[in-house]
């Protein structure tokens, strides 16, 4: 079988360009044009695209056409929809006819049964991996996790570093592995059953209370993706309700062109460690028109990712929007522009570290508006540093911008890099942070003011309040 080539110039995959702003804090438009492919050398998306199953018609259609749209309900290969009985059999016989389709046009669909009521599918984790697919869960349809993790099985290993602990992964409740060509959409609910995951969770890792020899210092495995795009290309999720995220939410792993658009993510803003969207090793990403209420990072774009767009993003009760935290492998090209952020612990935000060794480059925060957060504007190069991990040279950032930033914070900010690996071309503009509605208290006068650390010439123009000398002038 001949391997997929990358058509340079399509016109089906944006990619992001980022805009260096002048000295005075004006930027021009960023592009994100629809004519042009980025081309990374990517092993795993020639290998996924080139195995993926192309035999048989598929059962559920007898059509056989290559050009027919054949369809797989699942409720055709037994699932009910009854809120009880568990369909993930029925679920994975419904993706394998998929699989086995010579169609370029399918669907699987958890459908509605028109009744008023939620239809409701409980499953346990599922692989939805089938190329050129729309997977339709309809509206007043909901997907949702069986109510126990005995027996939950374990998944590929979590990319993020293992600080001495394991690598080895839950399941993700939701995969796509290995595709291109795939949408995920349709208006229903996926529910990961969040709260039994929380209730067994030990930081990022899980501590079975079935297993009384998991402890926090040594964890079974790390809590469950909700869903995880990993190794895949042309992936689009759009318009569903991710509910109560056992671990980090929407999770694309080495792929590139993934979108995410007009969906909502609700943990309730308590589940712990429940990020919203969180890109790694991924290319070519655009987020938009997102309602994010959860227990963490709102966004974050994590290490070995480029070509990042996220705009038009409502985080609440969140930890704000995030490049980091950084270990290894640089991050570029990441614009943040157009997002309200409400109650959240952080504004726009860099975190790296300090045992890792990358460079952050290219990032953009744009017409960013705060409602009582806690820390305005921040980069923090000595994030989380205590830890077994062996300490790297560390974490730097070059041509980070941050304008047009307005509204209350009880800090304005920090801006803290490392001595040893300065960050350089920092540049403030046109930001004003009150912190009238939420005064520091008696003797901490200091939390009004930026606190700044290791910047080489960093650029401040139209900034309250007015940031000190430290601020203003190199190491």
């Amino acid at each position: 079988m001949v391997p997929p080539q990358c058509h340079c110039g399509s016109d089906l995959i944006p990619t992001f360009e980022h805009q260096t702003p002048s000295l005075a804090g004006s930027m021009a438009e960023p592009r994100f044009p629809l004519g042009s492919w980025a081309c990374p050398v990517v092993l795993w998306v020639v290998l996924a695209t080139a195995l993926a199953p192309t035999t048989c018609a598929a059962a559920a259609s007898g059509s056989g056409s290559a050009t027919a749209v054949d369809v797989f309900d699942v409720t055709a290969y037994g699932a009910v929809g009854d809120n009880a009985t568990v369909a993930t059999a029925a679920v994975a016989k419904a993706v394998q006819a998929c699989r086995a389709s010579v169609s370029t046009s399918k669907r699987v669909v958890f459908p509605a049964k028109g009744t008023g009521s939620p239809t409701v599918f409980v499953v346990g984790a599922i692989d939805l991996s089938c190329n050129d697919t729309v997977i339709e869960v309809q509206r007043d349809v909901v997907v949702r996790s069986t109510h126990t993790t005995v027996g939950w099985p374990l998944g590929p290993d979590c990319p993020e570093p293992s600080q001495g602990l394991t690598s080895r992964q839950a399941a993700p409740f939701i995969m796509l592995r290995g595709v291109r060509n795939v949408t995920l959409t349709g208006g229903g609910v996926l529910d990961a059953n969040g709260p039994m995951w929380w209730a067994e969770h030990c930081g990022n890792w899980w501590c079975p209370k079935w297993l009384p020899n998991a402890t926090a210092a040594h964890p079974y495995a790390w809590r469950p993706f909700m869903l995880r795009i990993m190794e895949s290309a042309e992936v689009n999720v759009a318009g569903l309700t991710f509910k109560d995220c056992g671990f980090w939410c929407i999770v694309p792993t080495h792929s590139h062109a993934v979108t995410v658009s007009n969906c909502t993510v609700d943990t309730g803003g308590t589940g712990p460690n429940t990020d919203g969207v969180e890109p790694m090793w991924s290319t070519s990403v655009h987020i938009r028109d997102m309602d994010i209420h959860n227990g963490d990072d709102c966004i974050t774009i994590k290490s070995g990712s480029r070509d990042v767009l996220i705009e038009r993003v409502r985080c609440q009760s969140s930890h704000g929007i995030t490049i980091g935290s950084v270990w290894y492998d640089d991050v570029r090209n990441v614009t943040y522009r157009n997002c309200t952020l409400t109650n959240c612990l952080n504004g726009p935000r860099i975190k790296g570290r300090r045992q890792g060794n990358a460079t952050v480059a290219d990032i953009l925060f744009d017409n960013i508006r705060l409602e009582a957060v806690g820390n305005g504007v921040q980069i923090d190069m000595d994030y989380e540093t205590p830890g077994t991990h062996p300490m790297g040279s560390g974490v730097t950032a070059t041509n980070v911008t941050f304008m047009n930033v307005r509204g209350t914070a009880k800090t304005p900010g920090q801006l803290q890099c490392l001595t040893s690996r300065p960050c350089a071309g920092v540049r403030v503009s046109n930001v004003d942070l009150s912190t009238a509605a939420d005064p520091a208290p008696v003797g901490a006068a200091s939390e009004r003011s930026w606190v700044c650390s290791g910047l080489t010439a960093p650029q401040w123009t139209a900034v309250e309040p007015v940031p000190p000398s430290q601020c203003t002038q190199s190491p």
